[in-house]
């Protein structure tokens, strides 16, 4: 009986060993899922997943034969999940066009919990144009708690570009009125476009 009972807990157990990292998931994923995962991952910044954005990113990703992932550099690989060493032949990671601006988005959402005020800065300007509606309460999250003005802005246009298509008027109308009065000259240029 005992054990049965250890057997019977081992096997509960098994999908915790089991269980993959972000990386690991996203080169095991499909097309559709990757991009899922991207949209995802753009609305709930974690710093673990840093890495393998990065990577994605620079376009080093690679698999092994088991799917699991390393970043490429010459001959160097770094590990982006739990497996140290690869298993077999490596292939590189296939990204298309949408899975990159995925990428880039899901980047900048995670750096704008960065410690660094300048690639906070570059995150919010990148997601003025870039921003996706999911990312709504981040941006709002991220605006409450933005200390630097210059930040606190470029934070300021990015969600005020995604309000434009918000269900309120007024939330929209507030939306125009603060992309109308910005000095930021990109912001300038589309509102006189």
């Amino acid at each position: 009986m005992n054990l049965c009972c250890c057997f019977f807990s081992l096997l509960l157990l098994l999908p915790l060993f089991a269980s993959a990292g972000p990386a690991a998931d996203f080169a095991a994923a499909s097309r559709s899922q990757q991009a899922t995962l991207l949209q995802q991952w753009a609305a709930a910044p974690d710093s673990q997943r840093l890495p393998l954005l990065e990577a994605l990113k620079a376009e080093t990703v690679v698999i092994d034969q088991n799917k699991q992932p390393f970043s490429q550099q010459g001959s160097t690989l770094q590990p982006l999940d739990a497996v140290a060493q690869p298993t077999g032949n490596l292939k590189k990671l296939f990204m298309n066009n949408r899975l990159r601006v995925l990428v880039n988005n899901a980047l900048a959402a995670h750096q704008l919990v960065s410690s660094d005020a300048a690639l906070r800065l570059r995150a919010a300007q990148q997601l003025q144009n870039e921003g996706d509606a999911d990312q709504l309460p981040l941006l709002e999250q991220r605006l409450a708690a933005e200390q630097d003005s210059r930040v606190h802005a470029a934070l300021a246009l990015a969600l005020a570009n995604l309000q434009l298509a918000d269900g309120e008027p007024m939330v929209r109308l507030r939306a125009v009125k603060l992309l109308g009065e910005s000095s930021d000259p990109n912001t300038q240029a589309t509102c006189n476009a």
